[in-house]
């Protein structure tokens, strides 16, 4: 005889080499591959290796949890038969035994659909004399693997996020050290937000000479050192503050790598 808790502990590693799991490998995988066909018709877009992961450790938590929830670590296995049902479901059908009675186990895992991937699951239906034990040690354990996974591809997203704005940088800097001085001076004094500065006279006109103490030499000062930055403030602001912007995506990118487990 097997004892049922040792069954069950086997199936906290990952390869799932516990003998429950490996006779529903083939219908898990189906079952996966079925959430995964709804996932991509969805939201239209491919199933990442953490999605994959999730459903199949959350088909395998809720497994877990419909067996050890009627179930003592004292309890023996007598026989177990797994299969798939023709409406695709997982049908468990085993002998318990538990103080020297047997009694049969039966659940079955059927899809319920749902709105988003949280809530699309296969619910548990068990047929069982054994009373409720309402253990869920290794169920919790699951869990918290889950949870874990959960952290870390938020991680993931934030990491991906910013190294998206460190392509899509790199890219516009590459551009930008490419346009020559005179393009640069074109498009800025193309642009509708130029400042056109006025002639002198114009000023005087205005009677706007008196902001620079009517000294037309400060203001034609004023005026050359402004078209003199034209070049150097462009190059400022679409190479050198990106790649400031650069060394602090990767700051931040450095700090979450640190987070991962």
């Amino acid at each position: 005889m097997i004892k049922l808790i040792n069954i069950l502990k086997e199936s906290l590693n990952k390869n799932i080499v516990n003998t429950i799991l490996d006779e529903l490998e083939p219908t898990i995988k189906d079952m996966v591959s079925q959430i995964e066909e709804w996932y991509v018709e969805k939201f239209k877009k491919p199933v990442k290796d953490y999605d994959r992961k999730m459903f199949r450790w959350s088909l395998i938590v809720d497994l877990v949890k419909a067996v050890e929830s009627y179930t003592k670590s004292t309890d023996e296995l007598i026989s177990i038969n797994a299969r798939r049902s023709g409406k695709g479901s997982i049908q468990i059908s085993a002998q318990i035994e538990r103080d020297g009675i047997v009694y049969p186990f039966e659940t079955e895992a059927i899809l319920a659909g749902g709105h988003s991937i949280q809530q699309l699951h296969y619910r548990y239906i068990t047929k069982t004399r054994l009373g409720k034990t309402n253990n869920s040690e290794i169920t919790s354990v699951y869990k918290e693997k889950i949870k874990q996974l959960s952290k870390t591809e938020k991680i993931n997203q934030e990491i991906e996020g910013f190294q998206n704005q460190i392509d899509r940088l790199n890219n516009e800097i590459e551009v930008n050290s490419k346009v020559s001085d005179k393009e640069i001076i074109n498009l800025v004094t193309s642009s509708p937000n130029y400042y056109l500065w006025p002639s002198w006279e114009e000023m005087i006109q205005r009677d706007a000479a008196k902001n620079y103490d009517n000294d037309e030499v400060a203001y034609n000062k004023e005026k050359t050192d402004d078209y003199d930055n034209i070049v150097p403030g462009w190059k400022r602001k679409n190479i050198d503050w990106k790649q400031d912007r650069l060394k602090s995506l990767q700051i931040a990118i450095n700090q979450l790598q640190k987070k991962l487990p």
